[in-house]
């Protein structure tokens, strides 16, 4: 049994030894090997969305630093709440085909809002 120490501190040794009797009951189980490598799986996942949104944000940031460099400052600011990739995607080849800076900034205004994105 776990005990607390002092003002709710619990021994980290404690802890640890405990830890290490649950490790060895789920070392070895079918079950809790397709667990942690399911949730392995999801983390890579999240972490190639992650890099593919970063990849675009600066594709986003470059086309409209070329296209139209007044519009830069405001492209961050709209692009930070986006964190899906397909709409990143369409809004970088939106901005390369945008024919002047009124109808970039147009773009940019359609852009869901970060409450829109949740």
């Amino acid at each position: 049994m776990l005990r607390i120490y002092g003002k709710g501190i619990l021994s980290m040794a404690r802890v640890e030894e405990h830890m290490q009797v649950y490790d060895s009951l789920l070392d070895g189980q079918p079950w809790f090997e397709e667990f942690v490598a399911k949730k392995a799986e999801e983390r890579a996942a999240k972490k190639v969305v992650e890099t593919e949104i970063q990849v675009l944000d600066q594709m986003i940031l470059e086309a409209v630093g070329e296209q139209f460099p007044p519009l830069a400052e405001f492209v961050r600011e709209k692009i930070t709440s986006i964190r899906q990739p397909d709409v990143l995607r369409l809004l970088v080849k939106q901005i390369y085909k945008a024919p002047d800076e009124a109808t970039a900034r147009w773009l940019l205004n359609t852009l869901p809002s970060q409450s829109d994105t949740k």
